[in-house]
């Protein structure tokens, strides 16, 4: 089933800058997100998410992003987000 209402969001290639992600959230009613800066005209990635969950940033690069998520009756999971280079010759990378 779709959810319309999502709690968390994922999002690559935004092509903007962190202090624009942060005016981003608020718009679309997120309470808290993590972004790493586009390089030049080109990248950036971003993970938007609703509370009350409490969400530990483990580790990022320019290519994902790993959290660590506690939520209801302290049910820990993970979020881990890829994103992969588009040109072809460096798809192994």
């Amino acid at each position: 089933m779709l959810s319309r209402n999502p709690n968390a969001i994922f999002l690559s290639e935004t092509k903007v800058d962190s202090s624009r992600i942060e005016s981003i959230r608020g718009e679309i009613k997120f309470d808290e997100c993590f972004a790493v800066d586009r390089l030049g005209m080109r990248g950036g990635l971003v993970v938007f998410w609703k509370g009350p969950e409490i969400v530990t940033l483990i580790g990022y690069s320019q290519n994902h992003v790993n959290l660590e998520v506690v939520g209801t009756y302290s049910f820990q999971w993970r979020l881990m987000s890829f994103y992969g280079f588009p040109e072809q010759y460096r798809h192994k990378e």
